[in-house]
C-alpha cells in the first residue's frame, strides 16, 4: 500500500506501519499445532494426551510471539496474536502470558448463522486464550478508521491525513457487495435472538478489517438480555435495540478510531457522500432501518455535518425507511430511485433571489 501522505513517505512511523500491517513469514504455514487442533475439534472426544500436547504447544507460540512482540492487532481488552496462516491467538489482557486447559465442550455458538463476514467466532478455547480464524492468510488486511497501533505513533494531524488519503479514499472505492455482506449479517443479528439481543461493537471501527475487496467483522458479538419485540413486517416502530443502517455509519462515516469523531472537511466531502451512499443502500437492500431513538445523534451528524445534506435528517430517514419497506416488492425500481433520492440530497441547493 502506498503510504505517501504529503511528502512523508520516507518517515519511520509510516513504514512501521508497513511492517506491522504486512508480515508475510506465515504465508501458506499451517503449523503442527493447526493441524492437530482441526484433527481435535473434528471428534466429539479429546483425550489427556491430545489436551496436554495442545497445551503445551500453545504455550511455546505464544512465548515466541510475546519475545518477538508479534502483535496482529491490539484492542482494549485483548491482543491477537498470529500462529499460522490458518488460525490466531486472541488473548484477553488479564490473562497474558498464560494459556489455560483446552476447553473441550466449547461450541461455538454462532456457527449455524452462516454470517458472511464475521471472524470474531472461537474456534477453540484456551482458558483466556481464544482461537481465531485468520481474516487473511497473508496478514495483509486494513482496518477501519485508523489503526490503534498507528494512532500511537503518530500526531492527531498525521493521523488526520492518514484518514484522508489512506482510509477513507480505499473504502469509499470498494463495491457495493463489500457492504451488502456487512448489512447481511446485522439483519441476520436482528433475527436471531431468543431470549437476547446480539450485536457487533461498532464503537471501534478498527473491528471492521478489509481483505482484499471483502469486509471482516473481527470482534465479539455482544449478547444482552432486554428482548425487544422485533417488528418483522417493519409497519411501525423501531427496535432500540437493533442493528441499524446508522450503526454501519458509526464504523466507516462518524468515528475516526474509537475516541475520536470525525470533523467536517470539505476535501473528503465528496468521498463520504460516496460512502455514505452505499451504505443507504446496502440497508435498503438488507431490511435496515435507517436509525433509532439512540443513534439519531449519530445519523444527524452524519447527514449535516459530515455529508452536508441539503435535507432534513428527519426526512432523509423517513425517506430511506420507505425505500426499505418497499424494497421486496421491486428491488431494481426501489434501487434505482433511491440512488436517484441520496444524488438530489447532496446537491448544491439554488438561493432564490427576490
Amino acid at each position: 500500500m502506498n503510504m505517501r501522505i504529503n511528502g512523508i513517505l520516507n518517515d519511520n512511523k509510516y513504514n512501521q506501519y508497513n511492517k506491522l500491517q504486512y508480515k508475510p513469514a506465515f504465508e501458506g504455514y499451517v503449523s503442527a499445532f493447526s493441524k492437530k487442533l482441526d484433527e481435535v475439534i473434528s471428534k466429539d472426544f479429546c483425550s489427556m494426551d491430545e489436551s496436554r500436547s495442545l497445551n503445551n504447544m500453545l504455550i511455546q507460540i505464544l512465548k515466541k510471539r510475546l519475545k518477538n512482540n508479534d502483535v496482529l492487532g491490539e484492542g482494549t481488552l485483548a491482543r491477537v496474536f498470529k500462529i499460522d496462516s490458518k488460525y490466531a491467538m486472541r488473548l484477553d489482557k488479564m490473562f497474558l502470558g498464560c494459556v489455560g486447559v483446552f476447553d473441550e465442550n466449547y461450541k461455538n455458538p454462532y456457527k449455524d448463522l452462516h454470517l458472511k463476514t464475521y471472524y470474531g467466532d472461537f474456534v477453540a478455547k484456551f482458558g483466556g486464550a481464544q482461537i481465531l480464524r485468520n481474516v487473511s492468510s497473508t496478514g495483509k488486511h486494513i482496518p477501519a478508521g485508523v489503526p490503534q497501533s498507528l494512532r500511537a505513533k503518530l500526531t492527531p494531524e498525521e493521523c488526520q491525513k492518514y484518514y484522508a488519503e489512506v482510509y477513507l479514499p480505499k473504502f469509499a472505492s470498494l463495491p457495493q457487495k463489500s457492504y451488502d455482506d456487512v448489512a447481511s449479517d446485522f439483519s441476520t443479528l436482528n433475527l436471531c435472538y431468543d431470549d437476547d439481543w446480539y450485536r457487533f461493537d461498532v464503537i471501534n471501527p478498527n473491528n471492521f478489517v478489509l481483505v482484499g475487496k471483502r469486509i471482516k467483522i473481527v470482534d465479539n458479538i455482544t449478547q444482552n438480555i432486554n428482548n425487544p419485540t422485533y417488528l418483522s413486517e417493519f409497519s411501525e416502530g423501531v427496535i432500540d435495540n437493533s442493528m441499524s443502517t446508522t450503526d454501519m455509519m458509526r464504523v466507516f462515516l462518524f468515528a475516526q478510531d474509537c475516541s475520536t469523531e470525525c470533523e467536517y472537511s470539505k476535501k473528503m466531502l465528496p468521498l463520504r457522500r460516496q460512502l455514505f451512499k452505499k451504505l443507504a443502500i446496502a440497508g435498503i437492500k438488507n431490511n435496515l432501518f435507517v436509525c433509532n431513538d439512540k443513534n439519531l445523534c449519530y445519523f444527524e451528524k452524519v447527514v449535516e455535518n459530515l455529508c452536508q445534506a441539503n435535507e432534513e435528517p428527519t426526512v432523509i430517514k423517513s425517506t430511506l425507511d420507505d425505500y426499505m419497506r418497499k424494497y421486496n416488492k421491486n428491488p431494481k425500481k426501489v434501487i434505482s430511485e433511491a440512488s436517484k433520492y441520496i444524488d438530489e440530497i447532496f446537491k448544491p441547493q439554488e438561493i432564490e433571489v427576490f
